[in-house]
């Protein structure tokens, strides 16, 4: 009762519990927003429907399962397939239930969609912006800088020099103009309700 009142009580974050095996045993209103399935359509199948079918593949989830029975928690940021088939990407730790997964385990999760778009966005306008200033620099203001230009990028080799330097300046500029979010402060907000939920597991 106690697990249930957690898991409803935090309807910003996706929440659902899983039988050892990773069959999923409660779902709460935040995964519904997240993932789209009502409880009714997703409570006894296993988690591995939660993920894109490359990772389904590739051995992710029962890899996350695995990891989090060892180690007591998985922590993994990826992402997941909508029951709509779209896809959007989440953090999002498992949490072993009990000292040895016997009693299943708890997944918390929180959508980065929004803020892995923005910093695309703000990525690629920096690598434009870069872009713009180099193709500025090599215009130079007077006729002999542009001949002196011309002639030092026609030599021979330096085509590959002035490649190199204006990818430098693309990835040096990225990284200037690449927002701070806040996915360390998600990710520990993250873990503080999956320790709750061990606390309230080893209370009962």
């Amino acid at each position: 009762e106690r697990l249930r009142l957690l898991i409803d009580g935090a309807p910003d974050y996706a929440i659902f519990t899983m039988d050892d095996e990773g069959h999923i045993d409660s779902w709460n209103i935040g995964a519904q927003r997240m993932w789209g399935y009502k409880a009714e359509n997703i409570v006894g199948k296993h988690f591995a429907e939660l993920f894109t079918p490359d990772d389904r593949k590739a051995g992710v989830p029962s890899a996350l399962l695995d990891r989090a029975r060892r180690s007591g928690r998985s922590f993994q940021e990826r992402y997941h397939r909508r029951e709509d088939g779209t896809t959007f990407y989440a953090s999002g730790v498992i949490t072993r239930l009990g000292s040895d997964g016997t009693l299943g385990f708890a997944k918390i999760a929180h959508d980065l969609t929004a803020a892995r778009e923005a910093e695309d966005r703000m990525r690629k306008a920096g690598l434009r912006v870069v872009a713009q200033v180099a193709r500025t620099r090599l215009c130079a203001k007077s006729r002999g800088e542009q001949d002196v230009a011309a002639q030092v990028v026609a030599e021979p080799g330096n085509e590959a020099l002035v490649e190199q330097e204006a990818r430098e300046r693309a990835v040096a500029k990225a990284r200037i103009v690449e927002p701070r979010t806040n996915h360390g402060g998600g990710r520990r907000a993250i873990e503080r309700v999956g320790a709750e939920a061990q606390q309230v597991v080893g209370a009962g």
